[in-house]
């Protein structure tokens, strides 16, 4: 069970329909999920792994009310190697959709920011340090593959390098919101893994649709 409470500021000018997702006041939700191995291939060092996640709750503001959240995750690996984890390679498949409106911090969003885990590394979450940079919305389905090649590894640190390809589609049915086409971003990233437990990121990503690059980074525990 989750409670929230948010307090919406300057959010005049907007039109009415707009308004509607700067509704400040109460929330309540209940959030379940369920995980489950679908595939485990030990002499391939493979595995597939699924998980889905339900949310349902309600508002106590206007125009808001009750709401529902799904989202279902496919996650796929692969250590080529019979030895050690020298390279490495991910697919990850997710979608999700709300029905019922819902404020705006509780959209999703398809980029790179701490916050968020839906990557699309060459949209960066982030504009001067203001979040909303990047696509956002109420259904959205996205694909990132990764392969990585350990540079360096000691007992306590290691350094993996490697490519990456994301594509993704956000949508919203206020039309406020969401993106016109399919995202494709590729570029290439580094991962510092500290005391097995701290990741560091450093990366470079292109939006092959607008051409823009931007560089990434961040650190999570």
């Amino acid at each position: 069970m989750e409670y929230s409470y948010r307090n919406m500021r300057d959010v005049a000018g907007f039109t009415p329909a707009a308004t509607a997702f700067l509704t400040g006041g109460s929330g309540i939700g209940y959030r379940a999920a369920v995980q489950r191995s679908l595939v485990r291939m030990s002499e391939r060092r493979f595995t597939i792994d699924a998980r889905a996640t339900g949310e349902m709750g309600t508002f106590f503001a206007r125009p808001l009310g009750r709401y529902a959240r799904v989202v279902g995750d496919l996650c796929a690996t692969w250590l080529p190697r019979a030895r050690g984890d020298d390279y490495e390679m991910d697919a990850r498949l997710r979608a999700g959709g709300t029905r019922g409106d819902v404020p705006f911090d509780e959209l999703f969003m398809l980029g790179f920011d701490r916050d968020n885990d839906l990557w699309m590394r060459g949209h960066p979450g982030l504009r001067q340090g203001q979040k909303g940079a990047a696509p956002l919305g109420r259904n959205y389905a996205l694909a990132n593959w990764d392969v990585r090649k350990n540079v360096y590894s000691m007992p306590f640190v290691s350094f993996a390098v490697g490519p990456f390809v994301d594509t993704g589609k956000i949508s919203d049915p206020s039309g406020f919101f969401g993106a016109p086409e399919w995202l494709v971003d590729t570029g290439v990233q580094a991962k510092i893994r500290v005391f097995g437990s701290f990741e560091f990121v450093l990366g470079w990503g292109k939006d092959l649709r607008s051409g823009r690059n931007s560089f990434f980074s961040g650190v999570w525990p």
